[in-house]
This record gives C-alpha cells, sequence and structure tokens, in this order.
C-alpha cells in the first residue's frame, strides 16, 4: 500500500499546509499566524484541520483560552 493513499483518493499535504503548521506550532497562535502569513484565522484552522484528517491524528492542543499548545 502507498503511503500517500487514502482510501481510493490520492491526497498529499502541500508544503503550505505545512509552512502553517510549522509557524502555528512555534507561535502557539492560530490568529497570530493568520496575521502573520496574511490569511484569516479560519482559513489556518482548515489547513491545519485539513493535514490532521490527512494523518487521522490530533496536531495540536486546542485550548479556547491559550489557542494551542
Amino acid at each position: 500500500m502507498n503511503i500517500f493513499n487514502k482510501g481510493d483518493n490520492f491526497s498529499l499535504m502541500t508544503i503550505t499546509q505545512i509552512m502553517i503548521f510549522v509557524r502555528v506550532a512555534e507561535t502557539l497562535n492560530f490568529t497570530q499566524t493568520a496575521h502573520e502569513l496574511h490569511m484569516t484565522q479560519p482559513a489556518v484552522s482548515h489547513a491545519i484541520a485539513s493535514i490532521e484528517n490527512e494523518l487521522d491524528v490530533q496536531l495540536l492542543l486546542r485550548d479556547r483560552k491559550k489557542e494551542c499548545c
């Protein structure tokens, strides 16, 4: 089985998604990441959710007070 296949659909995270994830991990803040990358906060959240769905794992712990850790 190809590690890049998820079911019958080919999926591979983009460099942009990886860059977004790295910046969120560095800042621990979705809003700050969005501002720095000239994106909306929902777009950042969607990118992280897409990665998590593709890998079938939660990568970040969310805390409404501290956004993530």
